[in-house]
């Protein structure tokens, strides 16, 4: 069973009829949570508080004289020692009720006591009244987050979904953030690396010289040559060029695979 480690929410009734055994030589009350001491020949035994914030100062037992180390010290579990300490009557300092155990004294504070500090059940929507206990039917019979509870529980549920999605909007402008002052670091590096690289798409170019600038001579195709009439027939129009057209044309006699070939018409038949 827990024991409280401090007394100042209950008074021991007839203290004075409490056995000397049962108290402490540092602060004269009975023992909570109580160690031994290895004291030789006869171990001692004090408040577990006490005795540590005694050697804090002195490390000699306040009996004895002994050395001693907070190492050395020992709980007492013994049942019939515990139990003693357990069930010596204290009354309450808040509610004033007489007939309490000192062993169940941390229930009656925590739940009993009509004069415990309470808090408002809608606490949990933000709810900021605190007060005695027996106060607290009055409180919600008036209480405005009582009255508002079940829009407000949806209220701050939405509040939580939202804010939960603007915690993650912001994760993600962040590696936004990130990946592109990473593209800024790496742009001016990818820039060198560019102009460091051989000109593969543009051909070389040729030097310019008299025989690659020169235009060439006129070429006479038959795309090109004008057609015009024989020399026996002026409206036929299937005969070759005539003669003199290429010898004007081409300085002079005829050209490799250009000759006057006569038509087929009966003109000159």
């Amino acid at each position: 069973m827990n024991h409280m480690t401090i007394n100042d929410k209950y008074d021991y009734i007839n203290e004075d009829s409490i056995s000397e055994c049962l108290k402490c030589k540092i602060c004269s009350n009975p023992f909570i949570d109580p160690v031994k001491t290895k004291c030789k020949p006869k171990e001692h035994v004090f408040c577990s508080h006490c005795i540590k914030e005694w050697l804090q100062r002195d490390l000699s037992c306040p009996s004895c004289r002994q050395n001693v180390k907070i190492r050395d010290l020992t709980p007492i579990t013994e049942r019939i020692f515990v139990d003693v300490l357990n069930e010596l009557p204290v009354k309450c300092l808040l509610c004033k009720q007489k007939g309490l155990e000192r062993g169940d004294f941390d229930e009656h504070a925590s739940e009993t006591c009509i004069k415990r500090t309470s808090l408002c059940s809608s606490a949990d929507i933000q709810c900021p009244w605190t007060g005695p206990y027996e106060e607290l039917d009055k409180h919600l019979k008036t209480c405005p987050y009582t009255a508002l509870r079940t829009m407000l529980i949806q209220i701050m549920a939405n509040n939580r979904e939202l804010t939960k999605q603007v915690n993650q909007q912001q994760i993600y402008i962040d590696r936004l953030q990130k990946e592109n002052q990473e593209m800024k670091e790496q742009l001016p590096r990818q820039k060198v690396q560019t102009s460091n690289l051989p000109n593969c798409y543009r051909p070389p170019r040729r030097p310019q010289t008299r025989e690659n600038t020169a235009k060439p001579p006129f070429q006479a195709t038959h795309s090109s040559a004008p057609k015009l009439s024989c020399d026996n027939c002026p409206d036929c129009w299937r005969g070759a060029v005539r003669g003199s057209y290429f010898r004007g044309q081409l300085g002079g006699g005829f050209r490799p695979g250009h000759t006057m070939t006569p038509c087929d018409c009966d003109c000159h038949k």
